[in-house]
């Protein structure tokens, strides 16, 4: 992994399952620091082999390698196995660190607080100049009920702030018809 990158974690649980038992499965990612820590509790229907649920996760890189961890925790044994499949791991974001540099607005074409979106090959780029310093937050949905945080930095009045969504960055093969963004920004 590179430090400052923002990596999506994406994989797929199932249960094989003849009782209705709980199976739980902790999920962390750890470089210098802890970086994830997450728990997927799944519920057994008693019919054998069920669905295979998609799980999706993001983390900030912050050493040059990043240990992966599944632990199932379930304490149920009998007549029914938890399933792991599909783990994949895809960078989602240059590092923050990389996008603080003072803009003159009018160079750019981008006003202060209005975004402005383009797109590349690689991903779409929502780009606008911060009217304040703090911290900003970029997240993503696909049904404006849902967010996920994709990424966060800190920018001071003026910054260009870019924050990128990699077109393959749920790890689908199926991208989503419609993608929402929105920026916020957190008080220093």
């Amino acid at each position: 992994t590179v430090p400052g990158h923002t990596y999506s974690l994406a994989f797929d649980t199932g249960l094989l399952a003849y009782t209705t038992d709980t199976m739980t499965l902790k999920v962390t990612a750890t470089g210098a620091a802890s970086l994830l820590d997450q728990t997927i509790t799944l519920i057994g229907d008693g019919a054998g082999l069920g669905p295979w649920v998609p799980q999706n996760f993001t983390f900030m890189a912050d050493s040059t390698s990043t240990t992966l961890s599944f632990h199932d925790l379930s304490t149920a044994t009998i007549g029914i196995d938890l399933l792991l499949d599909n783990v994949r791991v895809q960078p989602l974001a240059a590092p923050a660190a990389s996008l603080q540099a003072a803009i003159i607005p009018g160079n750019l074409g981008v006003l202060p607080g209005s975004p402005m979106l383009t797109n590349t090959p690689e991903a779409h780029v929502v780009s606008m100049i911060a009217t304040e310093p703090g911290n900003y937050v970029f997240q993503i949905s696909d049904d404006l009920v849902h967010w996920r945080t994709v990424d966060e930095a800190p920018f001071e009045a003026q910054d260009l702030i870019r924050f990128y969504d990699a077109h393959d960055a749920l790890g689908s093969e199926t991208p989503p018809t419609k993608r929402f963004y929105r920026i916020g920004r957190q008080q220093p």
